[in-house]
């Protein structure tokens, strides 16, 4: 059994991963509407908007795959903690959360999301002001926080009870059960790797559709 911190809250924990995050997307908006202001949207922006969710979700395919999942010089404590931990704590016909500490074998440390946001989406979002102009770079802003929260929300509810209500809402039990395949412990390196939407899965051929 791996130990929980005595004070841990779930709710809390949530909080935090979800705040830390927050002064990246108010300065993005913030940035967003004054340029909005001196020029409209144009439909390079449109487009660059579901462009940069795919983008996330290849960032989230390949950190899972690779060193989540597999031992690289410097991402020994990333492996450590989702590999022998997370799929130690949670398998394939274990996969529900019973109490409110369980969730800090789920949900990201806090330290882990402001490195994220602050040591790779904010420089990106840099870049691509430099690189094109300044509305880009906000909306690289804003997307790539709510990403990553979006993230946490659904890898939170597929460990839920199945029957919870929140799995009435549709794709939820589908995502699910996406990720309860994932947990299988001969399978969790080589497939089912996007939490929130399986299209790297199926471009890269790992989305497995039951297991094996």
């Amino acid at each position: 059994m791996i130990p929980h911190p005595k004070s841990y809250r779930a709710g809390l924990h949530y909080f935090g991963t979800s705040a830390v995050s927050f002064p990246l997307v108010t300065y993005g908006g913030m940035t967003l509407l004054r340029e909005l202001e001196l020029r409209n949207l144009t439909v390079f922006d449109l487009a660059f908007i579901p462009a940069m969710f795919a983008m996330a979700s290849l960032v989230e395919y390949l950190t899972h795959r690779f060193p989540l999942h597999h031992r690289f010089p410097g991402s020994e404590a990333a492996y450590t903690q989702h590999t022998l931990r997370h799929h130690q704590f949670f398998s394939d016909s274990t996969l529900e959360a019973k109490r409110n500490q369980d969730f800090h074998q789920i949900l990201f440390p806090v330290w882990g999301v402001a490195l994220i946001q602050y040591g790779l989406n904010l420089p990106m979002a840099l870049l691509l002001t430099r690189a094109t102009d300044p509305v880009k770079g906000a909306l690289a802003l804003i997307i790539g926080p709510l990403f990553f929260f979006i993230y946490e929300t659904i890898h939170a509810i597929c460990h839920f009870p199945l029957s919870s209500r929140v799995f009435l809402i549709p794709g939820l039990r589908f995502l699910r059960e996406h990720h309860r395949i994932h947990h299988h412990k001969g399978m969790m390196a080589h497939t089912n790797f996007n939490i929130v939407f399986p299209l790297w899965d199926w471009i890269f051929r790992t989305r497995a559709h039951k297991i094996r």
